[in-house]
């Protein structure tokens, strides 16, 4: 059903609901419903039960007074109480009652329902609601909000292909899967945990493309599993990536592939199948043909092979020669371990069932407390700790790396959750070689309550050493070890661990870090100094100057935020000190004084630190920050600058990257902050478009949108959704007049 369906279909229940002299009676659905006492959503409606789950007609009928579509919400609250958890998606509200849809703005959470709201800067409004169960399963809805957000506006079917492939590219990130054994339907089971953790394996990157392919065109997609040396020339790893059928002839969309080969470029989008490159890079076991006929939560759970087209037998044996001697057998080539069902006791009473996709067989699984034991057929005990049973809906026992994990749906608030098996530290036989894909802390211990003692770049290599839970452990540059999350990393080689722990590996000695003398010219003259290498960045005194030296020693030119501070080092590390520097002035400490330019210098750093990294081009970085800006990190918030005031695009940057709201002034300046912050002067347009929000004669209200280099951008008209695509137009393509324009 289309949004303008469901928006009728629910107008036409309210009106049957409320009409004079219609009887109340129950749908079908409530009849049949086994419900539980208190208050339920049903097909879309408040229902209230008693303890005897008899309908309370007279409470169900309040509720249903006080959840009137686009009313303020407080009357419901009253009687359903506050959410357990909120969750906001920053699509906003443009302004009251604009016709938004469920779910676009925020979305409460109850133990057994859902509330959908929109909220303006003085009421939150009311949106609709339904059952728990049916928000998170619902994959074919999601699937449809995806393509119609991110490419409803493209018509020629390969553009939508193209589109859709740079969205998973850029909105998803990448999470480890080893031990990938295919059961019936995993296609969608992996690509709808893509959609939830905006994460995923190779595995996921492929399922998920193939089915917002499938969805958006009549295209024939398929998976395909095998193995490829894309990421390593030396050697084959298990991959899986999307193809489609365009005209006769199959094409590779390698969406993992393309975002994590050094310098794709969109090599991997529409790589012809019957190319050379083709057949250096790829080695197809297994295809799974995309099928819409989504499967369904409650269908029976017997399984059955994967519907799969084996490569001929030919192929198989000339690929098998191709590879080195001694190379280990793909898990693909043998048959498919199918999931079977682990039921877990408490007190001799069955209190979960566990998909397991791990291989594994197991003669034990009890739950004592909030300790889970697992025993495998060879007496092998697995411990999972903080288990609450009431939370967990849908788990399922995977393998994580060397340990096991239960990935889970909360009941509590829809989001997707991990539990790993406790253990002890295990040790790999060699290091591993992995890339660093998302710039993280490096710890020294596993866990986010220890230590940071330095930072892993994106990009980076590192040595891995060995892992436990979910997190491995590394070697150090400098001789110490550390560990750093798994998400945070991607594995460059198969991974292989040792067997046994730590006992007889050498270690090596973890020494100070020692400084490094260094000759700088300034001025004619040639100075001497020490260097020092630290783990983290920092303040040092060199030679009688205040320097800020990078983790690892690096001296570099620039703005620099420590901590909560401010600072600015020239290219040899030295502070500026007691003087101003663009606009700021600095303390004799070499810190920034507290001021609106200072905070809002500190706040554009670090977000764009975190969306932007020195591998791309100034135009891919303005592009990050529009992104950044228009998808979900600002909600609508009507707020009002003094356009007169001094300072007042500064002041209204800060308080929109900050509070994460504002309206199209507030959208504007954010986004010229961040575009001063990587090198362009932006400009601040004030003006008026064509429209009745003011109510003034003219038929115009009031607006504001941002130029550089005589282009204009209008992020707040892009995520409104009322005029998208304003991004570098020459001339501003709305009927509009301009008050004033200020440098930003």
């Amino acid at each position: 059903m289309r949004q303008g369906e469901k928006i009728l279909a629910l107008i036409l229940a309210v009106v049957l609901a409320f009409y004079p002299g219609v009887p109340f009676q129950m749908s079908a659905a409530e009849t049949e419903t086994e419900a539980l006492a208190g208050i339920q959503v049903i097909d879309g409606e408040f229902c209230s039960y008693s303890e005897d789950a008899e309908l309370d007609e007279e409470k169900t009928s309040e509720l249903r007074e006080a959840a009137q579509e686009e009313s303020d919400i407080t009357p419901l609250l009253k009687l359903i109480g506050q959410p357990n958890d909120k969750e906001y998606f920053g699509q906003g509200c443009w302004f009251g009652k604009s016709g938004k849809e469920t779910g676009e703005d925020g979305t409460w959470y109850y133990d057994n329902f859902v509330v959908y709201v929109y909220e303006t800067k003085d009421v939150t409004y009311y949106m609709g609601a339904s059952a728990l169960e049916t928000q998170q399963s619902d994959f074919q809805s999601m699937l449809e909000t995806v393509v119609e957000s991110e490419a409803g506006l493209v018509s020629d079917p390969e553009a939508k292909l193209k589109t859709l492939f740079q969205y998973v590219e850029d909105e998803y990130s990448y999470a480890r899967k080893l031990g990938f054994k295919p059961y019936d339907g995993w296609q969608q089971d992996y690509a709808a945990e893509m959609l939830s953790d905006m994460a995923g394996s190779c595995y996921h990157y492929a399922a998920l493309y193939g089915f917002l392919a499938k969805e958006a065109t009549d295209y024939e997609v398929r998976i395909c599993v095998g193995t490829t040396d894309g990421f390593s020339a030396t050697s084959w790893q298990p991959h899986a990536w999307t193809e489609v059928e365009l005209e006769g002839k199959w094409f590779v969309f390698d969406t993992n592939l393309d975002k994590y080969e050094a310098d794709s470029a969109l090599k991997f989008y529409k790589l012809d199948t019957e190319s050379d490159l083709y057949e250096e890079l790829y080695k197809a076991e297994d295809i799974y043909e995309v099928s819409l006929e989504i499967k369904s939560e409650d269908a029976e759970e017997a399984e059955t092979e994967p519907q799969s087209e084996s490569l001929t037998s030919d192929k198989m044996e000339s690929e098998t020669e191709a590879e080195s001697d001694g190379e280990a057998e793909s898990e693909t080539e043998t048959e498919p371990e199918t999931a079977t069902e682990l039921a877990v006791n408490e007190e001799g009473e069955n209190v979960l069932t566990l998909d397991n996709r791990t291989g594994l067989a197991f003669t034990e699984a009890h739950l004592a407390g909030d300790v889970m034991t697992l025993v495998d057929e060879e007496g092998e005990e697995h411990t999972f700790s903080e288990v609450e049973k009431e939370d967990i809906r849908s788990p399922h026992l995977v393998v994580y790396g060397s340990f096991l994990a239960i990935k889970y749906t909360s009941a509590k608030t829809g989001k997707a959750g991990r539990l790993t098996e406790e253990g002890d530290e295990i040790v790999f036989d060699v290091p591993q070689t992995m890339t660093v894909i998302s710039t993280a802390y490096v710890r020294s211990g596993a866990g986010l309550d220890c230590d940071k003692i330095t930072v892993a770049d994106k990009g980076s290599s590192i040595k891995v050493i060995a892992e436990s839970g979910k997190w491995f452990k590394i070697s150090l540059k400098d001789g110490r070890e550390g560990y750093i999350s798994k998400v945070a990393v991607i594995v460059e080689e198969n991974l292989s661990a040792a067997e046994n722990t730590q006992e007889g590996q050498e270690t090596e000695t973890e020494t100070e870090p020692v400084p490094e003398l260094v000759v700088v010219e300034e001025d004619g003259n040639y100075y001497r100094y020490l260097r020092f290498t630290p783990a983290e960045d920092t303040i040092v005194k060199i030679d009688g100057e205040l320097c800020y030296v990078m983790a690892g020693g690096a001296l570099s030119e620039g703005w620099k935020v420590l901590g909560d501070k401010l600072y600015y080092s020239d290219a040899e590390g030295r502070l500026k000190r007691s003087g101003m520097y663009e606009g700021i002035r600095f303390g004799r400490d070499g810190a920034a004084l507290n001021s609106t330019d200072t905070r809002l210098k500190i706040k554009v750093l670090q977000i764009l630190n975190s969306i932007t990294d020195d591998t791309m081009t100034q135009r891919d970085k303005l592009s990050a920050c529009w992104r950044y800006v228009t998808r979900g990190n600002i909600s609508y918030a009507g707020k009002y600058p003094d356009l007169n005031a001094e300072g007042w695009q500064r002041a209204m940057a800060l308080d929109v990257l900050s509070s994460g709201s504002g309206n199209c002034y507030g959208f504007a300046c954010a986004f010229a902050a961040l575009a001063e912050g990587i090198g362009y002067s932006p400009e601040v347009v004030c003006g008026r478009v064509s429209g009745s929000r003011d109510g003034a004669a003219d038929g115009m209200t009031r607006h504001s949108w941002v130029m550089i280099n005589g282009y204009h951008y209008d992020p707040e008209a892009q995520w409104a959704g009322w005029c998208a695509g304003i991004y570098g137009y020459g001339s501003y393509p709305v009927a509009h007049s301009v008050q004033k324009t200020v440098e930003f």
